[in-house]
């Protein structure tokens, strides 16, 4: 009994990983066929991407930003950032922002 109660968490656990690294995959080949020009393969900007001016995505200030700024931003551009939202679907747009998110790195607090 406790092996498929076992097997059962297991089951739910990838249910629920799998889609999401899934989603971060085709964010992430979303990202570098679309983003890394300017803002390079980590989300520190490139140059061409820092002399326009393009945030660093790891930033706490743009990580506080909403879902929905994010997605909007990337349908719909900002300030010099194109709009993608003709060439991507709103699934793509999320994957896109998944992806934006695993830039963030928790800060450690000072000791």
């Amino acid at each position: 009994m406790r092996s498929i109660r076992i097997l059962g968490a297991l089951i739910l656990f990838l249910a629920f990983v799998v889609p999401a690294y899934a989603n971060d995959q085709d964010g992430a080949d979303l990202f570098k066929v679309k983003c890394t020009s300017c803002h390079g393969d980590d989300g520190k900007g490139t140059a061409a991407g820092k002399k326009l001016g393009v945030p660093v995505l790891s930033d706490d200030a743009i990580q506080d930003l909403s879902d929905k700024i994010l997605r909007g931003a990337v349908a719909n551009g900002k300030h010099r950032m194109p709009a993608f939202g003709a060439e991507l679907s709103q699934d793509q747009i999320v994957d896109v922002v998944i992806h934006v998110r695993s830039f963030w790195t928790p800060k450690v607090a000072a000791k």
